[in-house]
């Protein structure tokens, strides 16, 4: 049987702003991130952006960012290891009402 875990980087996350929003930082530990889950509950299209991180002070983006439409849910695969992961979401104009949660789940055992 497989070993997973998961953690919620985003919370309810009631984005108002059209500024780039951090999330909160996934540590990956004896596991290998493998998939971002976005459930896009805002009333506005949210971009993502999934970074990778050594030491938690400097943050390299992981792959292309893309777009999740407002009440949408998507999800993306993570095939780069870091220790550290975290996302930055971003809507081009500052949404209303809703709010966005994320998740990164993690499985097996880094080898």
């Amino acid at each position: 049987m497989a070993t997973t875990d998961k953690d919620q980087v985003f919370i309810a996350e009631a984005i108002r702003v059209d500024t780039v929003i951090n999330s909160g930082v996934a540590k990956t530990g004896e596991f290998n991130a493998e998939t971002i889950v976005i459930y896009n509950g805002l009333d506005e299209t949210v971009t993502i952006q999934l970074q990778g991180s050594l030491d938690e002070s400097v943050w390299i983006d992981i792959g292309d960012s893309f777009n999740v439409g407002n009440g949408i849910n998507d999800y993306a695969t993570v095939t780069d290891y870091f220790p550290f992961y975290r996302i930055t979401a971003k809507c081009s104009i500052a949404p209303t009402t809703g709010d966005l949660d994320a998740w990164i789940l993690k499985a097996g055992a880094v080898n």
